[in-house]
């Protein structure tokens, strides 16, 4: 399990991220722009977003933004889903 703070600042992007694992983002302030294959999610403070592995997406801040980031990789721990 990898957990990281993250500070953005407005128009800052995390583009093109995939991880092998299971992802969560949850805001601690501001709000921010998920970009998925599937369409975009605005969230703000207080919010959760889950990724399933190998999902690609970009993050954009459209205000200056904390984020926690969780990333789990299940087969480290010898499981498959």
């Amino acid at each position: 399990m990898t957990i990281v703070i993250i500070a953005l600042q407005k128009k800052a992007e995390l583009s093109d991220n995939m991880v092998d694992g299971f992802l969560n983002v949850h805001i601690l302030k501001g709000k921010v722009r998920f970009t998925t294959p599937d369409g975009d999610i605005d969230a703000n403070k207080n919010k959760m977003i889950a990724f399933h592995p190998g999902v690609c997406h970009s993050i954009r801040a459209k205000s200056n933004a904390v984020l926690l980031i969780t990333n789990y990789n299940v087969e480290d721990r010898g499981l498959v889903l």
